[in-house]
């Protein structure tokens, strides 16, 4: 970290993807981003504030990788720039460092007022911090770096050096903030190796996705065919229950045709050998004692925090149904069955189709009921991180889920979850909260130590503002 910057502006899961097409004069029905000219307005009044003594860091899903369309990737096979896999013309380009970089050329064209704006506030001596997400983490690759740097500093050395990456955490060990994504803490979206997340075998050049992202590919992308803003619904069981209320049949339709996908690219990716295994392993052992000593951290702090993921379903062909339990087992048949005689009375459909698609679901269903009933382990685990590891540390600040938190932790410590700049529709908080937040959290760096608030971009005031939440409902 640059220590001449005193102010620390942290924001999360922006989410750009395909954004407009020049061609068409249209965005991308899986475009999210909306907001260029908020951002660049948020970026002026930033310097204007404080001139080049800011570091913005984005923490996690900076760009959505996932919901760059597969047109898109058609287009480029005509052009012969690229050959596609099995699929890539539907569902997208895949994880290769390659393949992303013209999904990040595809982003840039689809919001150019963001990237010059970016590029002008860098220009004027301010650090830009990107820490990788669950929808980003093909930013893992050098060569993805490398080209969004050059997108970013126009071959500008100073630029070049004031734009950092973090795979996993962004750690300031004078002024005690600890910064990650949070997608390690949801089962559904982390990864086993976060630092070396590659498929085995390592030469492939691909990303072992989370079940979560195989979700977005594979299904919800194709709902946003009818419904641009199905991702943007939360919780998104909600919107579940809307689609069924509203759209039953195409609904239906969907499940039959976009599920049985999923599963079988799920199925594909899962699973390791026991030597890839260990090579997997052994890389990620050797990256994070490297991140240990950049982060000026005990190599067993590191460790104790690698440890504390949720492990992610994917992690072998059958662990899915493992982690269900003898109770999910159960519920699981219980599906099935009810499934096969409602789909094969309304569509004739065979049993093997309606097994594929109902064990591909399922996962969903179960992890809405652990939703509901489990206790909150996520409190737990940011309390046992304050005790028992980052002991002295003084903020904590994650996003990912995209509801916008503050809360205590501890005597001294404050968390931080700094929502998302994409639009939500939740009937929560509805008199209080606006479907745009644009939330950040604002940190000056004094001798006193950290002073955090968590706000919002107000654009039609021009101006930064006090974020308005309730105090948690202690029943």
């Amino acid at each position: 970290m640059d220590n001449k910057k005193d102010t620390l502006i942290v924001i999360s899961d922006l989410h750009l993807s395909a954004g407009f097409n020049e061609e068409t004069k249209c965005y991308s029905r899986e475009e999210d981003f909306f907001f260029d000219n908020e951002f660049k307005r948020f970026l002026e009044y930033l310097e204007k504030e404080n001139p080049g003594q800011n570091n913005l860091i984005i923490n996690g899903d900076m760009f959505d990788f996932l919901q760059v369309n597969g047109n898109f990737a058609k287009k480029l096979e005509k052009q012969g720039k690229i050959r596609l896999d099995k699929k890539e013309d539907i569902y997208g380009l895949g994880t290769e460092p390659h393949k992303t970089i013209f999904k990040l050329q595809r982003i840039r064209g689809g919001h150019k007022t963001f990237f010059e704006a970016l590029k002008d506030f860098l220009s004027k001596g301010n650090n830009l911090s990107i820490i990788s997400g669950n929808h980003d983490i093909e930013l893992f690759w050098d060569d993805v770096q490398k080209e969004l740097v050059n997108i970013l500093s126009n071959n500008d050395n100073s630029i070049k050096n004031r734009i950092k990456f973090y795979l996993w955490f962004y750690y300031d060990k004078e002024h005690k903030i600890y910064i990650e994504h949070g997608n390690q803490y949801d089962n559904w979206n982390s990864f086993k190796f976060i630092l070396y997340p590659v498929m085995p075998p390592a030469e492939s050049k691909k990303i072992l996705l989370p079940f979560g992202s195989f979700f977005v590919r594979y299904f919800f992308n194709k709902v946003e065919d009818f419904n641009p803003f199905a991702d943007n619904i939360k919780p998104s069981s909600r919107y579940m229950q809307m689609a069924f209320r509203e759209h039953p049949v195409k609904a239906l339709k969907l499940l039959r045709r976009y599920v049985p996908a999923m599963f079988k690219a799920f199925w594909r990716s899962g699973g390791s050998t026991r030597v890839q295994e260990e090579e997997l392993k052994k890389e990620e052992e050797r990256r994070l004692a490297v991140l240990s000593k950049e982060a000026g951290l005990l190599l067993d702090d590191v460790l104790k925090l690698h440890g504390k993921l949720a492990p992610p379903i994917t992690r072998g062909k059958l662990a899915f149904l493992i982690n269900l339990g003898w109770i999910g087992t159960i519920f699981l048949f219980l599906i099935i069955f009810a499934a096969a005689f409602l789909f094969k009375q309304v569509f004739n459909l065979s049993i093997w189709s309606l097994l594929s698609a109902s064990l591909a679901f399922l996962p969903l269903l179960i992890s809405w009921l652990i939703s509901k009933f489990s206790k909150d382990t996520f409190t737990s685990i940011l309390k046992e991180i304050k005790s028992k590891i980052l002991t002295d540390i003084k903020i904590i600040v994650m996003g990912h889920t995209h509801d916008p938190v503050i809360k205590k932790i501890g005597d001294d410590c404050w968390y931080y979850n700094t929502s998302t700049w994409t639009t939500v529709f939740s009937e929560d908080e509805r008199l209080v909260r606006d479907d745009k937040q644009f939330a950040l959290l604002k940190v000056k760096l004094t001798d006193k130590g950290p002073d955090a608030q968590l706000m919002r971009w107000n654009d039609a005031a021009g101006e930064c503002e006090q974020l308005i939440l309730f105090e948690e409902n202690k029943k």
